[in-house]
């Protein structure tokens, strides 16, 4: 299964509207849409994290952004 929709699906289930999407070379959590800035996780597959550990950076993202 492809880790980044697991991930985005996993964000959804929390209820943002934020995504993890797909750089060169990294991954990063976009949240333009709200006026967000973006955060990148430097990993060379989606795979190299769980979906937990995914949450986790987001979660430290999230915690950032207040």
């Amino acid at each position: 299964m492809n880790r980044v929709a697991e991930v985005n699906r996993a964000l959804k289930a929390q209820g943002t509207s934020i995504k993890l999407r797909a750089g060169r070379g990294y991954y990063y959590f976009d949240g333009e849409a709200l006026g967000w800035r973006c955060s990148s996780v430097y990993v060379y597959r989606a795979s190299d994290l769980t979906v937990d550990e995914w949450m986790r950076e987001f979660s430290d993202f999230f915690e950032g952004l207040r």
